[in-house]
C-alpha cells in the first residue's frame, strides 16, 4: 500500500485496500452464488408448478418407403434381396413367405397368372399390398411401402388439490386412454404419478417428473417414455379446436372415387338440421373419458355423397386401422351375399353355422325366406 508524505492512506486506498485481490476473488463468489441459484430455481418451480391445462405427446416410428425388393429363381428355389440383405423364401404350397429380422415385417405372396408375383408385406397388425413384377424368367422387382406407426397421447389435466389434478388420458389410434383407466396425476416431492384403476383397484400407471426449463412432462408407460408439451386451443383433441367458429354447410369435393356427390336440397335434406348437428358435434365437450369421438359424418342419399365433414385432425384420406371394426364389415358382407342367394353349403363349414341357421341342403338360400332367415342372424352378429 503506497504511503503518502503524511503518513496516511489516501481516501481511494482507505476505502478499496486491495482491488485487485476483491477481483479475484469476487469472480469466483459470483459463479458459486449463480449456479448455487440456477441449481435450486429448477426443484423450487417444479414443486409449485401449475400443471394443470391441455398436453400432447407424440412417437413416430418410420415406415418403409419405395424400399426395393427383388426376388430371384434358380434350381437353389427362390430367394429375397430387400434392405440390403438377402435371405432364402419359403415355398409351402405355391405360398411364398420370408420375414426381415429386425422388425421390419414380413412377405407373403404368390405368382399369379400374368407372371408377377402378388401379395402382401404384413407389419404390426396391418397388411400393405405388395406388387412384383417379372423382369424376366426367373426375377421380378418391385418396391414395398408401409405407413409410419403413430402413438399420441392427449393428457387434460384440472386442479384437484395443491398437488393433485384430475386426468383424462385419450389416445385416438388405439384407445389406450380407456384401457388405462387414468383418473387422476399427483405430485410427490420432484416425482410425478400418473394414476388409474386396475382391476377394479387404483394403481400407477405410469410416473416422471416437470422440468421446467423446457415446460414439459415426461411419463414412462409401459410403452416406453412419452415426453408431453403444452398444447394449445387448436389441438385436435377438441373436434375442431376449442371455440369452433358457426359451421356452415359446403358441397361435398368431386373426386374420381366413385362417389357422385350433389347437395341437401337437391336431395330433399333440411339443411339448417344438418348444419345444427354438425355444429354440436364441433361443440361436443372433450373434458370427459366418456365423450364421444367422431372422426367423420358422411351422408349419402340416392346413390349421391351431399356431406363429408372431418374432426379431430382427421382427412378424408386418412388411413386409420379400424381393428376388431372389422367383424361388422365382414357381417355386413356375409349378410349381403346370403340374400343375393349365396349357396348355403358353401358356409356350412364355419364354426357356428348350426346356430345360425345355416342348413346344409342344396338350393336353401334360393328361396325368398329362407334367404331372409339367413341374413337375420348375421345383423345379430353386427348388433351384438
Amino acid at each position: 500500500m503506497a504511503v503518502t508524505g503524511t503518513g496516511k492512506a489516501s481516501l481511494k486506498q482507505q476505502r478499496w485496500p486491495n482491488m485487485k485481490m476483491l477481483r479475484v476473488l469476487s469472480l469466483p463468489c459470483i459463479f458459486f452464488l449463480g449456479a448455487l441459484a440456477f441449481a435450486q430455481t429448477p426443484d423450487k418451480t417444479a414443486a409449485n408448478a401449475d400443471l394443470a391445462g391441455l398436453w400432447r405427446a407424440k412417437h413416430v416410428s418410420a415406415g418403409l418407403a419405395h424400399v426395393r425388393l427383388i426376388v430371384s429363381h434358380s434350381d437353389d428355389g427362390y430367394r429375397a434381396d430387400m434392405l440390403g440383405m438377402e435371405r432364402p423364401l419359403k415355398n409351402e404350397s405355391g405360398i411364398l413367405t420370408f420375414a426381415v429380422t429386425n422388425g421390419e415385417g414380413q412377405f407373403r405372396g404368390r405368382l399369379v397368372k400374368n407372371g408377377n408375383i402378388e401379395g402382401h408385406w404384413f407389419r404390426g397388425n396391418a397388411a400393405f399390398p405388395v406388387t412384383l413384377a417379372q423382369e424376366r424368367s426367373g426375377r421380378w422387382n418391385g418396391t414395398v411401402t408401409t405407413s409410419p406407426d403413430e402413438l399420441t397421447f392427449f393428457l387434460l389435466l384440472k386442479p384437484d388439490g395443491k398437488d393433485s389434478w384430475s386426468a383424462v388420458l385419450r389416445n385416438p389410434e388405439r384407445d389406450f386412454g380407456s384401457l388405462y383407466g387414468v383418473t387422476k396425476l399427483v405430485r410427490q416431492g420432484g416425482e410425478l404419478k400418473l394414476m388409474g384403476r386396475e382391476r377394479d383397484k387404483e394403481a400407477m400407471t405410469a410416473k416422471g417428473a416437470y422440468y421446467p426449463e423446457r415446460d414439459q412432462v415426461s411419463l414412462v408407460f409401459d410403452r416406453g417414455s412419452f415426453d408431453f408439451t403444452r398444447e394449445g386451443d387448436e389441438s385436435d383433441f377438441y373436434p375442431r379446436g376449442k371455440k369452433p367458429a358457426p359451421y356452415i354447410y359446403r358441397v361435398p369435393l368431386a373426386l374420381e372415387d366413385g362417389w357422385p356427390v350433389s347437395t341437401l336440397a337437391s336431395e330433399n335434406i333440411d339443411r339448417s338440421a344438418i348444419e345444427r348437428l354438425v355444429q354440436k358435434l364441433e361443440e361436443m365437450p372433450m373434458d370427459s373419458l366418456d365423450a364421444p369421438q367422431y372422426e367423420a359424418l358422411l351422408i349419402a342419399r340416392h346413390g349421391k355423397l351431399v356431406l363429408d365433414e372431418y374432426f379431430h385432425g382427421e382427412r378424408r384420406d386418412s388411413l386409420r386401422n379400424i381393428r376388431s371394426a372389422g367383424k361388422s364389415v365382414t357381417s355386413v358382407l356375409v349378410g349381403a351375399v346370403l340374400h343375393d342367394g349365396a349357396p348355403a353349403p358353401r358356409l356350412a363349414g364355419l364354426p357356428g353355422h348350426e346356430r345360425w341357421g345355416i342348413s346344409a341342403r342344396p338350393g336353401a338360400a334360393e328361396k325368398d325366406d329362407d334367404a331372409r332367415a339367413l341374413a337375420h342372424p348375421v345383423v345379430w352378429i353386427l348388433l351384438r
